[in-house]
């Protein structure tokens, strides 16, 4: 008897489960299903954003029109999202503030996606971060209209009229050369941010809101819009595949890379001057010839000895660059008079002067 009435008593709390998940199904409608989804759906969300395509368009005709579409909530403004492009150039960042997972069946996503090969989710203290991966190096434009937000992305051949790359030579755990406490890596970042600034004083923001963390646009007479990539503006670790890879896929016009030279033993010595090595190979002998332009405005800015002109070859960056490339030693870190020299912010900026003016001038030379 007691047996069965714990069981008329199961019985009657599970159809009251039952009535219960059916009245909160009824009073919340769909959205309490779509937000289970949109849990299940963390991580990739490239999918859900293709089957989001018919309804988005409905709302956003427009959408199509773009890699892709977003809208905001009424209490977040479009211009708040923050976008940052990854290191490698392939991955953005887009974190927008307030929002979870249930976002994307609440404002669904849309957009013909070209390009895209992943789009994840993750959640942050101050909301989401959508992270996007292309296939290859691309340019973002963002646009706002009202409550929208347009992204879209553009080959920089299709963007810019020339593209230059400039490389701060190692970084992170790979130091350089050594001495007097002074590390090669430091003084060649200084000299490639000063190199930014140089650019960025000419900056443009012509053809587009650009998500432009990693390169500069300026204007140049003769040439048009011109892109400027570094390979790294940080301390940050960078292989040698991954400097010229990136020199490779844009395509760069000019690749230019910025090192500090030592003795073969690495002890203080009297040795000191500026030499620029090129790449032997290039049987056009332009590689030469933007070498030899890198070292006589150089010297003419430094007021440095000549090292001369030296086979780069054996260098990865110098050997694989299939562009006219300069591997520029500044001068010598073994030299105490020298180094000195170097790590002063006005040698450096003189450097990174006569560097841009070469770099200037050689792509108006190639371009006539």
């Amino acid at each position: 008897m007691e047996q069965k009435l714990l069981n008329m008593i199961a019985g009657i709390m599970c159809v009251f489960t039952i009535a219960l998940v059916a009245v909160l199904y009824v009073g919340q409608g769909s959205a309490v299903l779509a937000r289970q989804q949109a849990k299940d759906d963390l991580g990739s969300i490239l999918a859900m954003v293709a089957r989001q395509k018919d309804q988005m368009t409905k709302d956003d005709p427009e959408a199509l029109a773009h890699h892709l579409s977003l809208t905001m909530p009424a209490q977040i403004d479009p211009s708040e999202v923050s976008i940052v492009q990854e290191d490698d150039l392939t991955r953005f960042k887009i974190s927008v503030p307030g929002i979870s997972a249930s976002y994307f069946y609440d404002y669904p996503m849309a957009g013909n996606c070209e390009g895209i090969v992943d789009l994840t989710y993750d959640e942050s203290d101050n909301g989401g971060v959508i992270e996007l991966t292309c296939d290859g190096i691309y340019v973002m434009t963002k646009t706002i209209r009202q409550d929208r937000l347009y992204l879209d992305l553009s080959l920089p051949s299709k963007v810019f009229d020339a593209v230059l790359v400039v490389d701060a030579g190692h970084g992170g755990k790979d130091s350089g050369a050594i001495a007097g406490g002074v590390e090669e890596k430091d003084i060649n970042l200084a000299i490639v941010q000063k190199i930014r600034s140089n650019f960025d004083s000419r900056k443009t923001k012509a053809g587009g809101d650009y998500v432009d963390d990693h390169f500069s646009v300026y204007q140049q007479e003769g040439i048009g819009t011109v892109g400027v990539y570094y390979t790294r503006l940080s301390d940050r670790s960078v292989g040698l595949t991954e400097r010229a890879a990136m020199a490779n896929k844009l395509p760069a016009d000019l690749f230019l890379s910025v090192h500090i030279n030592s003795t073969a033993t690495g002890r203080s010595s009297t040795i000191n001057g500026t030499a620029v090595m090129y790449k032997v190979s290039d049987k056009s002998g332009r590689s030469k010839e933007f070498s030899s332009l890198v070292l006589d405005r150089l010297l003419t800015g430094l007021g440095s000895k000549s090292k001369g002109l030296i086979a780069g070859d054996e260098i990865y960056i110098v050997r694989t660059a299939n562009m006219p490339v300069a591997l520029a030693e500044i001068g010598f870190i073994t030299n105490d008079a020298e180094r000195g020299k170097m790590l002063s912010d006005g040698y450096q900026t003189d450097c990174a002067d006569a560097i841009c003016t070469a770099m200037r001038e050689y792509l108006q030379k190639i371009h006539k």
